[in-house]
């Protein structure tokens, strides 16, 4: 009877010691679970927050220098009409100013010199007055540029981004070159490879995890926390009688 019962005592102890093993691995096997989805959840909302900020930091860059080479466009054409006017003042100049030494070098026609040079002082003002409209629309020009990177970058910085740039900052905001055509005349048109010279081009860094940065500070190294480059440029071309913004490739 007693060895029944000791018997009895192992094979309960033995299912005991079984059933906590199991119970053990089975609550191992779901905390192995539970951390792999966890894991995954956090892989996948990093990867849907960085294409949404590369998504949308680009898209933003794209419509602000598209908006700003629409007005580059606009004051472009304005520029270029002034050629008109300052071909036609370069022609009447020429005709009064041949006009004034034939006529100071005639005893007959000597009389008409103070109206002749009255009419050439009145051209010298008008051409004096276009050349500041010119120099006027190439500074307008730069101006849309500078307002138009300012706006940009406000924009961007909603997306966390680092180190804003424009490659070509520095130089003019329209890319034409002057030619003179007579005493104090000058036309300008678009320089050779208009369309490479025209682009702008802005470069931003984007930090892969934002905005888990803090989040991931805790198992991550600053060094392994990195930011991506990222750029968008847009450009000018002419299409018919007008400039059209265009996304430069």
């Amino acid at each position: 009877m007693a060895f029944l019962q000791k018997r009895f005592f192992n094979q309960t102890r033995s299912q005991a010691t079984l059933l906590k093993e199991t119970s053990g691995f089975f609550t191992l096997g779901l905390l192995s679970f539970l951390a792999l989805m966890f894991v995954i959840l956090i892989g996948f909302s990093l990867l849907s927050t960085g294409i949404k900020n590369i998504t949308g930091s680009q898209s933003t860059c794209l419509k602000a220098l598209i908006l700003t080479q629409k007005e580059l466009g606009k004051t472009l054409t304005q520029l270029l009409k002034l050629n008109q006017s300052s071909q036609r003042l370069n022609k009447a100049r020429k005709v009064v100013d041949r006009a004034i030494v034939i006529a100071t070098g005639s005893l007959v026609l000597a009389s008409t010199l103070p109206a002749l040079k009255t009419k050439q002082n009145i051209l010298k003002a008008l051409q004096k007055d276009l050349i500041l409209k010119q120099k006027d629309f190439l500074f307008q020009s730069l101006i849309i540029k500078k307002r138009g990177f300012q706006k940009l970058k406000k924009s961007l910085k909603l997306f966390k981004v680092k180190s804003i740039r424009e490659m070509n900052f520095y130089k003019k905001a329209l890319a034409v070159e002057k030619e003179k055509i007579g005493k104090d005349s000058y036309i300008y048109h678009p320089v050779q490879d208009f369309k490479q010279r025209q682009k702008i081009e802005v470069f931003w860094k984007l930090p892969v995890f934002y905005p888990l940065e803090k989040e991931l500070k805790w198992f991550l190294t600053h060094k392994q926390i990195k930011s991506f480059e990222y750029s968008c440029v847009v450009t000018l071309k002419k299409k018919g009688e007008k400039w059209v913004s265009l996304v430069y490739h």
